[in-house]
């Protein structure tokens, strides 16, 4: 897979001399994943079933960390290029969660994700 790489700093296309710079095979599902996991449920209109449901399940006044967990770790594995889950913890502090995991690719790579997501 081939898609045009996000810059991490101010989430615009990156640019280098002029170009757009791309990504490819496991660096375009690590782009993927942090995109995926910070996209609200239905926000892209072009496919309003990609993205993680916030406003169902993570945001609600009961959610439980297990609630939290499985919906990240579906929005996780639906992403195209990922194999398995491997490792997968979660870690609340007040409205910040601190989401890690390992997961196997498509193109026979590990990629460990550190995320932190404003819940």
């Amino acid at each position: 897979m081939i898609d045009f790489k996000i810059d991490i700093l101010t989430g615009n296309l990156a640019i280098e001399n002029g170009d757009f710079v791309l990504v490819k095979d496991a660096d375009e599902v690590a782009q993927s994943l942090k995109i995926r996991l910070k996209m609200a449920l239905g926000e892209w209109f072009l496919d309003n079933r990609i993205g993680t449901d916030y406003f169902g399940k993570i945001l609600k006044k009961s959610a439980n960390e297990q609630e939290i967990a499985t919906e990240l770790r579906r929005v996780i594995q639906e992403t195209q290029g990922v194999r398995a889950i491997t490792s997968y913890t979660q870690t609340r502090i007040n409205r910040r969660l601190n989401v890690n995991f390992t997961v196997s690719t498509i193109y026979d790579e590990n990629i460990t994700i550190n995320e932190i997501l404003n819940i």
